[in-house]
């Protein structure tokens, strides 16, 4: 994402009204996320509370369509997720100063950079296990196609041709080198089942009330078709570290994640789930790469000013806190295998036979 310019209060009404209409009434206006990717506004009127959101300029408006389209089927099953909105005009996204932006109804509850407790993770992987649930049949032709995400021989490639295109610190060529000979024995089968998954589940995409009960799901620009592999490997390569210790897997939640998964009611076979420690593994180091490459391009991630001097001097201390976490989590494997085969065992729906 290249830095995009700060909009003025009255900018951002503006924006708004070109989905809420002029004659609504807008009575405040400020952002509302530390995201790395889409700057945030949320927009508060008389009626109800919205979000309005810039696009990283590597999605479009079918990017939205797919969303709304997904999030409206949901919707029919009472799932927590945002409303996307359409202006007067019927398009999805309003184009401003060479950016487009998008609209949608704001959520009850708080997200959380780290869960404040393993209950957290539990009641999370519950309400993933829902939304696995009610997609499992829902089949959906994407509109828009974010090329390159979750691709991780594509990422892989580009990380391995940055010394063709900068003068690479020797720190970064090491890690490459070590990331190219760690991740290929990652690689996931290619005759395993895909999902229709969300893509992104970091922690702080999930909300909850005051109690820890989940309240919905949010950022759906991610939402693709992949094994669950992926989509918990990211999902708990974000959940599974707390508090400083970022180079460090708490076991704990991955365990509780999963067991509200498996209570959740969803019926698979273990072998769509076998691969999730291998995912984590892999998904750490498909983001590491992805961190070293903005390093250079300087463009993507968003960082922050308050506790770093440029994008580069974050990314350089989140590239050793992933590689940290990966030896930490290469370390666990066969613990981890043993926990997700002993909570399949006992809490996991037997898939049925005909």
């Amino acid at each position: 994402m290249t830095e995009q310019e700060i909009l003025s209060p009255e900018e951002l009404i503006s924006i708004a009204a070109t989905f809420l209409g002029q004659n609504i009434e807008i009575f405040a206006i400020c952002s509302c996320s530390d995201g790395l990717v889409n700057q945030t506004y949320c927009v508060e009127t008389p009626q109800q509370r919205y979000i309005l959101q810039a696009l990283n300029a590597v999605f479009r408006a079918e990017t939205v369509q797919d969303s709304a389209l997904i999030t409206d089927y949901l919707h029919q099953y009472q799932f927590p997720v945002p409303r996307f909105l359409k202006s007067p005009q019927g398009d999805w996204v309003s184009p401003w100063k060479g950016g487009l932006w998008r609209m949608m109804t704001a959520l009850e509850g708080r997200s959380w950079a780290k869960f404040p407790s393993v209950d957290y993770a539990y009641q999370a992987g519950q309400l993933i296990g829902k939304f696995h649930h009610l997609l499992r049949n829902f089949e959906h032709q994407f509109a828009y196609h974010y090329e390159g995400f979750h691709d991780t021989p594509k990422i892989l490639q580009e990380v391995r041709a940055l010394p063709h295109r900068f003068e690479v610190k020797t720190e970064h060529q090491h890690q490459i080198e070590q990331i190219a000979e760690a991740i290929q024995p990652l690689f996931l089968p290619k005759d395993i089942p895909t999902w229709l998954i969300h893509g992104d589940l970091k922690s702080s995409n999930l909300l909850f009330d005051d109690q820890g009960k989940p309240t919905g799901l949010i950022d759906l620009d991610t939402l693709m078709y992949a094994p669950l592999a992926i989509e918990w490997g990211d999902a708990l390569r974000s959940w599974g570290t707390s508090g400083r210790q970022l180079n460090q897997f708490n076991v704990a939640i991955f365990e509780r994640a999963l067991e509200g998964y498996f209570a959740s009611g969803i019926v698979l076979d273990f072998a769509e789930v076998a691969y999730i420690p291998q995912g984590i593994q892999l998904i750490i180091l498909e983001l590491t790469s992805r961190y070293i490459v903005d390093y250079y391009e300087d463009s993507y991630f968003g960082w922050n000013p308050n506790l770093f001097t440029s994008r580069q001097e974050n990314h350089q201390q989140r590239i050793q806190n992933l590689l940290g976490l990966y030896e930490d989590v290469h370390q666990k494997q066969t613990l981890l295998h043993k926990i997700l085969q002993d909570l399949y065992s006992a809490k996991s729906p037997q898939p049925q036979t005909n």
